[in-house]
């Protein structure tokens, strides 16, 4: 407190996160206090140069580092599935900036199956682990059916997440096969998915081929021609942006939809139709800036 001035300052060390900051003054019986809301960046970058570190990185099924310096999560094989996620670190709460590089190919017109950069808000590392065996199709979809899930439709709905996904293999008798689920388009596509669903956000079969109406997908052109493509993502509350070599392919807000955090990883699966699914180079940015007074 400085007399001379009035005025009363104090310093506090923040970890990365969200935080609610309260000051109070009193003198002479009366007391005054104001409080912020602040987020703490925190900034991960991993190039995979190096082998995977067990206390950082988990791997499922599958998956694998590949000593060229990626994540290889299926290799050009048939049903395969994988999964690999950071169990050091949770994403914070409502803001989020992640960029990564992708790869899959070589089967350009028969290939598949996709694969995701999921987010389980699940409760610890323990449950996170119960989710992955509940996720299937390309990562991404609960389902309690699976397996070695040991969980129930009930307790799945109450796990959120959000996942964007990258899918090359068009589903549906209008895309030339009888598989049950429907995409939005034939051709390979990215798509925001979340809480286990494995369709586009708020998808609905009527509403096939209308991106004006549910802009949460994007075609994505030729995906599986065996390079590395940029990819970005940016989450606040319910808008997100997702950019592809550059260039926005999905810029929408998500009704009813507010980012939580949690556990992030990499999935993918291949089946009869088969490519490599591989990532590199990933940057995530959580928790930054002032968020209200």
């Amino acid at each position: 407190f400085d007399p001379a001035t009035g005025e009363v300052t104090a310093t506090a060390a923040l970890s990365p996160g969200n935080h609610v900051i309260t000051l109070t003054a009193g003198i002479g019986g009366l007391e005054s206090s104001a409080t912020l809301h602040v987020g703490v960046c925190e900034e991960l970058y991993e190039d995979f140069s190096d082998e995977l570190d067990p206390s950082v990185w988990s791997v499922y099924e599958d998956a694998a580092w590949d000593s060229g310096g990626f994540l290889e999560m299926t290799g050009d094989v048939q049903n395969r599935s994988g999964k690999i996620f950071n169990t050091s670190y949770t994403l914070q709460p409502s803001y989020l900036q992640a960029s990564f590089k992708i790869y899959t190919g070589p089967n350009t017109e028969s290939g598949g199956d996709g694969f995701s950069f999921y987010i389980v808000n699940a409760p610890d590392l323990a449950g996170l682990a119960e989710v992955l065996k509940c996720s299937g199709g390309i990562g991404n979809d609960y389902s309690a059916g699976l397996a070695d899930c040991s969980m129930t439709e009930e307790e799945l709905a109450g796990i959120e997440s959000f996942s964007v996904e990258f899918d090359t293999f068009g589903n549906g008798s209008g895309c030339g096969n009888t598989n049950a689920s429907v995409d939005p388009v034939c051709s390979d596509h990215v798509a925001i998915c979340t809480d286990g669903s494995p369709m586009p956000f708020n998808w609905t079969e009527d509403l096939f081929g209308q991106a004006e109406e549910a802009p949460f997908w994007a075609d994505a052109g030729e995906l599986e021609d065996s390079q590395w493509h940029d990819v970005g993502i940016s989450l606040e509350g319910s808008s997100a942006t997702v950019t592809l070599d550059g260039a926005v392919i999905i810029d929408t807000a998500l009704p009813a939809f507010s980012f939580k955090g949690g556990f992030f990883g990499f999935t993918a699966r291949t089946g009869a139709a088969t490519n490599h699914h591989r990532f590199d180079d990933i940057r995530i940015r959580t928790s930054c800036g002032y968020t209200g007074e």
